[in-house]
């Protein structure tokens, strides 16, 4: 991330030169040194204001461009006069468009950063963002980045209806046989995600965490998902203005609103993978049409739903009190989704690359968590070196194979895992306290 940091710097010291340029000029001004004071000048064409006019003037999106709004009533004429013809000879532009992609993208993540970007200016961004005619680049996402990071250098921030952008972003800058593996969960009254592009067994990017605002919890994925993780968040939006939505493969969703706005859903796991799961508390698609087999796509959901989504609805009641039931059925749902993440190494043991499975798999979510806390307290998973190892043989003392576990199928010993989970999370938590 270092030389996109350094590429960022360059770029803010393009914008306040070209505010030292302008400062200079309209200081001058008859208008300036009538209503005009010294104290006003460092905040005039200051770089948020430029990334906004901008993505205004490119774009044509109709951003509100009161700016700076603390501009006296008497200079806001010459200033917006001056302010354009500045513009249309900014080195960010050539002729009525971008000179390039990477001032596209500084400039667009800057602005949806920015304190000085309205409510209605930033929805209005992020909308175009998503949208099928936006071509996107790696360097979105890494502006994201850089632009959002914390003090401690170590995450950045964003609005949770980004995270679909960046998605799109971090998956452009992947080559033919990378994999971007996602994963986004609930952490509070924020979401958690992690990003990470891997190349055969090692990660080339990442992984990079992003913490959204404060009450930010819808996200929106415009075209497809692949190897993606998602938990406990309360709206996932799939599809925009795209006619159909793909599902590759590695794909868990767990949610309380599920709302397809693509006319059409197309499924494409492949033989070696697990298929995609949805895991939701409702529902929301009207005329959709699913492509793919049965088996490529498992949906779980409290209530009854109609064709085409009952050919693909499954349920999975694993016994027990209301309130426990959910609670050992999402625990069962984590324990699938983590050992089906082994991947067979040697005779008798199958493995998955500790950062992988801490950072993107288990990330913050609890249940995850204790669910890999209960395998190595049982004795099938244990940590070597940087891999965690799940044993065979120990695994199959439970009484389930991995293929029934693919496939969700209800039997005693899917049952008795179910409760046995339950019971090592109520006393992992009583051990907290």
């Amino acid at each position: 991330m270092g030389h996109w940091d350094l590429v960022a710097n360059v770029i803010d010291q393009l914008l306040l030169r070209e505010q030292s340029k302008f400062v200079k000029q309209f200081r001058e001004v008859d208008d300036f040194k009538r209503y005009g004071t010294p104290q006003l000048l460092p905040i005039l064409y200051a770089p948020e204001e430029q990334c906004a006019r901008l993505l205004d003037y490119v774009e044509n999106m109709g951003l509100d461009l009161d700016l700076p709004a603390s501009l006296p009533v008497n200079l806001r004429d010459g200033y917006e006069t001056s302010a354009d013809t500045q513009l249309s000879n900014h080195p960010f532009l050539r002729g009525e468009g971008w000179f390039n992609v990477i001032f596209r993208d500084y400039v667009t993540a800057r602005a949806q950063s920015s304190a000085s970007t309205s409510a209605e200016a930033a929805k209005r961004i992020r909308s175009n963002v998503l949208s099928a005619e936006w071509k996107h680049s790696p360097m979105y996402a890494f502006f994201s980045y850089s632009l959002g990071k914390s003090v401690t250098g170590d995450s950045s921030a964003c609005h949770s209806e980004d995270l679909g952008a960046l998605y799109e972003s971090f998956k452009s800058a992947c080559e033919t046989d990378d994999r971007l593996v996602t994963s986004i969960g609930r952490a509070g009254n924020r979401l958690a995600a992690a990003f990470n592009i891997v190349r055969g067994d090692a990660a080339i990017v990442g992984p990079l965490h992003f913490f959204t605002y404060e009450s930010t919890l819808s996200i929106t994925f415009p075209r497809e998902l692949s190897y993606i993780n998602i938990w406990d968040v309360p709206e996932v939006i799939l599809g925009g203005d795209r006619s159909s939505f793909k599902f590759g493969p590695g794909v868990y969703i767990a949610c309380a609103d599920l709302m397809v706005s693509a006319n059409e859903i197309q499924a494409y796991v492949g033989r070696d993978f697990s298929p995609v799961l949805l895991n939701i508390k409702s529902l929301i698609s009207e005329g959709i049409k699913i492509q793919g087999d049965p088996s490529d796509v498992i949906l779980i959901c409290e209530e009854y739903l109609g064709f085409p989504w009952s050919k693909y609805q499954r349920r999975l009641d694993l016994g027990g009190l209301a309130a426990d039931a959910r609670e050992g059925s999402a625990l069962y749902l984590e324990f699938r989704r983590i050992v089906l993440r082994f991947k067979d190494a040697k005779d008798g043991e199958a493995a998955v690359f500790q950062p992988m499975m801490d950072n993107l798999v288990v990330g913050t979510n609890v249940r995850a968590r204790t669910v890999l806390d209960y395998l190595q307290d049982i004795g099938c998973v244990k940590l070597a070196r940087s891999m965690y190892l799940l044993d065979f043989a120990s695994f199959a003392k439970l009484g389930i194979s991995r293929s029934q576990l693919r496939d969700l199928e209800k039997t005693d010993a899917a049952q008795k895992i179910s409760r046995d989970l339950l019971k090592f999370a109520k006393h992992k938590s009583q051990r907290a306290i």
